[in-house]
C-alpha cells in the first residue's frame, strides 16, 4: 500500500496552492493519510504474526523427527531375564 506519498503530495498540493480552496479538502487528505497508514499498520501486523506463526510450525515439524528419535534412544528398556 504506498498510498502515502499521493496522500502526502495532495495536502501539500492544498496547502501550496496560491487560492486557498475549502478546508474540507485539506482536512480530507489528512484524513485519507491518517486512514491509509492506520490499514497499512493493522494489515502489515497481521501478516508479520502469521508468518511468525507459521514459521514456529515449520520449526516444529522440522525438528520433530529428531526429538522422536532421540526419546527413542532414551526411552527405558525392558529388562532381560538370563535363564540359568
Amino acid at each position: 500500500m504506498y498510498t502515502g506519498p499521493l496522500l502526502i503530495q495532495a495536502f501539500v498540493k492544498y496547502a501550496s496552492a496560491p487560492n486557498r480552496p475549502p478546508v474540507w479538502e485539506g482536512v480530507r487528505a489528512v484524513l485519507a493519510l491518517l486512514l491509509a497508514k492506520l490499514l497499512e499498520a493493522l494489515l502489515l501486523h497481521q501478516f508479520l504474526f502469521h508468518s511468525q506463526q507459521l514459521g514456529m510450525k515449520i520449526e516444529e515439524l522440522s525438528s520433530l523427527p529428531f526429538f522422536r528419535s532421540l526419546s527413542g534412544c532414551l526411552a527405558p528398556r525392558g529388562r532381560s531375564t538370563a535363564s540359568g
